[in-house]
């Protein structure tokens, strides 16, 4: 993700577990990601993370979404380099982060970090392609829409829970991707699952962002492949057909 950062100019997304959500645990989960401290800028949608963030680092230039949208806060004027991040951003924040990327000098990278709202997470590819299958012209897509596709994951860790009745127990697991360099949507989405003992295993990869239908087919295939069910069944299948092919054929022509 560093290298990714370090490119200017990118629009590049973070998606991460925090303990709780409060914020105390979003400041420093944010902070933790920050590797160039005095060229980079946080802003975060809660108020009260963005204390929280300054009390703990007061090296990082910290802002509420509020301050940041001041005119004091000049990013185009700032002489930092390093990457601007945008932190929390729920769907009716949209519009205000639109103004703000545009008081950020545009050879600054912004990651969003865990913004509140669904997107395809490759940059803006697949959101228009269906605007153009819809018939639309792309130049259609309103600026605030454009805002929120563009942005391609570099990192992304999503804890799974899935209740799976078929083999009588619950199955956990991730989804995960990983940019260590190259384009972002060349580095697929992965299916992680976890066995008794905790431990991840990739049971699937998808290059687009897998949805729900997606996860429950890959963990169901998953738990049938390794079931001891499904190994009675396929024993049972087994030996009914080695028993078909000792039947006579009524057709055969014999007798």
């Amino acid at each position: 993700m560093r290298k990714q950062v370090s490119k200017r100019g990118q629009f590049l997304c973070a998606e991460l577990p925090v303990m709780d959500d409060g914020a105390l645990s979003t400041s420093e989960m944010v902070l933790s990601l920050v590797f160039d401290e005095e060229n980079t800028s946080v802003v975060y949608a809660d108020e009260e993370a963005a204390r929280k963030s300054a009390e703990k680092n007061g090296k990082v230039e910290t802002f509420s979404l509020a301050e940041a949208l001041e005119v004091e806060a000049d990013f185009i004027a700032s002489e930092k380099t390093g990457a601007v991040y945008l932190v929390g951003f729920g769907e009716d924040e949209v519009e205000q982060a639109v103004k703000l990327t545009k008081k950020i000098n545009p050879s600054r990278a912004i990651v969003l970090v865990n913004a509140e709202w669904m997107h395809a997470g490759d940059g803006g590819d697949i959101y228009k392609s269906e605007i153009i299958a819809s018939g639309k012209d792309v130049d259609s897509i309103s600026e605030t829409e454009k805002f929120k596709n563009q942005f391609a994951v570099v990192y992304s860790y999503l804890p799974l829970a899935i209740e799976n009745k078929v083999f009588g127990q619950n199955a956990g697991g991730a989804i995960f991707k990983c940019v260590l360099g190259g384009a972002p949507s060349g580095t697929p989405w992965r299916i992680l699952i976890t066995d008794k003992d905790g431990k991840f295993s990739q049971v699937g990869a998808m290059q687009r962002r897998p949805e729900g239908e997606d996860i429950q087919n890959t963990f169901y295939n998953a738990y049938a492949a390794t079931s001891q069910v499904n190994k009675g069944v396929g024993a049972i299948k087994s030996t009914f057909d080695k028993f078909k092919e000792n039947l006579p054929n009524p057709f055969g022509g014999g007798g």
